[in-house]
């Protein structure tokens, strides 16, 4: 009668898990992973074995799209094991700010991670898509350490034919105002959070902002002589005073969610 034997795997110890303690992990991990310029994401779609698409998100820094140093060197040392993915992915998501084309992809994005999204602190958003933007903002709650939204000014530019409804943006900014407020209280940090949305000017001057004093009375004798230098002035004169507008809202909501609480 034949005899089993069961044969034990060695198990080798990870020093770097076992004896280093987990605040100079993370202290290691950030000197890999922080970055001074922002990480822009993007999502291709590439066939699997079946045929069949699935988004597959990438750092495009470069804007091609393709794998690159930067993006094997970022990714590698979240795929060493799950320990490493779990700690390194908090390193990565609390010490950069990200750039995403649209807030529609910032709601995939965060819709299909399984990282600690709770860790992202920055977000920087090319486009606001109607459409999408109540899912956006809800998509938001649980970034309980979200300091800042950077958005392009002329997204939100009040001056335009069609301006989005800051009451709206309000609104849906509510309950994630509601959760920053309550975190930060329980930290025991700031809790102002005016300054939550920034609005990003580009270097040529809003269009809207730029010529809307223009296009209020062509039979201004001021109309044809207006040079670049009265249109930067009168943009940054509008991105001043949308800026002062999202302030209020902000401060608004947060003295209402205040007397909520008390």
């Amino acid at each position: 009668m034949g005899t089993t034997h069961s044969v034990a795997r060695a198990i080798t110890p990870c020093i770097f898990v076992d004896r280093v303690p987990t605040e100079v992990r993370a202290q290691i991990f950030s000197y890999v992973l922080a970055r001074e310029e922002p990480i822009y994401f993007r999502y291709t779609l590439p066939k699997n074995a079946e045929g069949q698409r699935k988004r597959k998100w990438v750092i495009d820094n470069d804007g091609s799209l393709l794998p690159g140093p930067d993006l094997d060197n970022t990714t590698a040392l979240l795929r060493t094991c799950k320990t490493f993915r779990a700690e390194a992915s908090e390193v990565l998501f609390s010490t950069n700010s990200f750039v995403f084309p649209s807030t529609t992809a910032v709601t995939k994005f965060l819709e299909e991670i399984g990282a600690p999204k709770h860790a992202i602190k920055a977000l920087i958003i090319e486009r606001y898509v109607l459409s999408t933007a109540e899912q956006f903002w809800h998509s938001l709650v649980p970034l309980v350490n979200l300091r800042t939204i950077t958005l392009p000014h002329y997204e939100l530019c009040q001056t335009r034919a069609r301006p989005v409804k800051l009451h709206a943006v309000q609104q849906y900014m509510e309950p994630l105002l509601e959760v920053l407020h309550a975190a930060r209280t329980a930290r025991e940090k700031d809790v102002d959070l005016r300054s939550l949305i920034r609005l990003k000017v580009s270097k040529i001057p809003c269009w809207w902002c730029r010529n809307d004093h223009r296009l209020k009375d062509f039979r201004d004798p001021h109309y044809d002589q207006c040079t670049t230098a009265c249109g930067t002035q009168a943009a940054a004169a509008e991105h001043a005073k949308l800026v002062g507008r999202i302030e209020g809202l902000i401060a608004a909501t947060m003295k209402e969610t205040q007397e909520k609480s008390r």
